[in-house]
């Protein structure tokens, strides 16, 4: 019934690589320092709301216009839908509100995210060997770490890619 575990089997090298970045990117969500894109973002955010009516969707006032599109439109969407969940995480005794720390953890999930999309990238193309130092050498990168601390779309941006890179090499070799 139980097949006996193989050590010698990529997933365990890939499992410890994939803890390690999860490990390097939520210790210190809440440190305290903000970037200074994330007031801008967090601003956008909580402008946005859900117009009165399907006619109201396309206009120009519509509540879902950011009428900011540095970025595009899609994470801010996204960091809104979160911020629906961090009212019920609320903390009054921590100095970063809970939904920054949810979007932190969001931007860090994402990062996570591209390091596996990386690394099958690089096993399908090269072979395990590169797959495995792919993600190893994603996972302690400190610009990828860095901007995972923080809500930038950099994070999400870098996953989309490289889901899309991921996925055109499936498409066109079969």
């Amino acid at each position: 019934m139980f097949r006996r575990f193989d050590f010698r089997s990529p997933a365990l090298p890939y499992a410890a690589i994939v803890v390690l970045a999860l490990a390097l990117r939520f210790v210190g969500l809440d440190w305290g320092a903000f970037h200074p894109d994330e007031w801008a973002i967090s601003s956008a955010v909580y402008g946005l709301g859900w117009p009165g009516s399907v006619g109201d969707i396309f206009s120009s006032e519509s509540p879902l216009n950011p009428h900011w599109f540095n970025y595009g439109s899609l994470p801010l969407y996204v960091f809104r839908a979160v911020a629906g969940l961090a009212a019920t995480f609320r903390d009054s005794a921590s100095f970063i509100p809970a939904d920054v720390v949810l979007w932190r953890a969001l931007s860090g999930v994402a990062d996570v995210v591209t390091l596996i999309l990386a690394a099958l990238i690089a096993r399908r193309l090269f072979g395990n060997i590169a797959g495995l130092l792919t993600a190893l050498l994603y996972a302690v990168a400190v610009l990828p770490i860095q901007l995972s601390h923080f809500y930038t779309v950099d994070p999400l941006m870098a996953t989309f890619t490289t889901g899309a890179v991921s996925a055109a090499l499936v498409f066109v070799s079969g």
